[in-house]
Parts: C-alpha cells; structure tokens; sequence
C-alpha cells in the first residue's frame, strides 16, 4: 500500500470514529428548542407522585429531542427540552440538582414522567429564556 493509499485509509478511519463522537455539553450548554417549537399535548398527575408530561417538538428532519433536563429546586421544577442534530449523540453534564430523561415515543409525541411528590409548579423553559407554567401543583408557597 503506498503511503497515499494508508494517509487517506487512516484519515478516513478518524473521520469515521469521530462523526459517530459523542458530543459533551454542559447542561446549561444545550441547544433547547425555541418558543412555540414544542407543544405541550397532556399534563396529567399520577398516583405516584409523579406527572406525566406528553410533549410533541417540531418535525424536523435534521434535529431531535434526545431528552429532557429536570431541574428539581425548591419551590418548582423546570424543565428543558434539549434539541440536537440528528448526528449528534449529546452527553449532558448534569449540576447536583438536575436529571436527564430519555422521553418514551408515542407516535409524533414524547413522554417523560417527573418526579414531583411534593406537587411543586412545573415550568418549561424555552431557547430564549421565557418559563411557562405546565403544571400548577399545590405546593406551599414557603
């Protein structure tokens, strides 16, 4: 094998390995998807404690919702729904107080289930930094 011929093989390998990379974000680094990008089509409060959230992102061919990230603080739980291209396999760095959710599909939809036994307020937080109010709850306001 001339010397070309084994350059472009090892070049090609690299190429290979790295598009298939992985890519490390902090959580407050992801791409979320942009206001009214996301519908939000069921809320509904399970006996377990938790809430049931069924989200529909924009179709999109080149970018997905590989999940979710639930900031869990004191008095609400927010919520970001992270945006990624299609190639891209992100790896979220979470802080003490958050989790990522890996949504179930349902169709169009996504499902995830977040963990609220104290029945705090729930907030979506879009690209741009507005909260909305998905989910009211009936926590005590101390």
């Amino acid at each position: 094998m001339k010397r070309s011929e084994k350059s472009m093989l090892a070049f090609a390998i690299i190429v290979g390995l790295c598009g298939g990379c992985a890519t490390l974000y902090k959580s407050s680094q992801v791409r979320i998807y942009e206001p009214g990008n996301v519908t939000i089509k069921n809320v509904i409060k399970q006996r377990n404690q938790s809430i049931r959230i069924e989200y529909q992102p924009l179709s999109e061919t080149l970018y997905y919702s590989p999940g979710v990230v639930i900031n869990t603080r004191k008095r609400e739980i927010s919520l970001k729904i992270i945006r990624a291209p299609t190639e891209d396999a992100p790896v979220v760095v979470m802080t003490s107080t958050e989790e990522l959710q890996k949504p179930q599909r349902a169709g169009l939809s996504e499902i995830i289930e977040v963990r609220n036994p104290s029945d705090k307020p729930i907030y979506l937080l879009d690209a741009q930094g507005q909260r909305t109010l998905i989910y009211e709850g009936q926590a005590s306001p101390n």
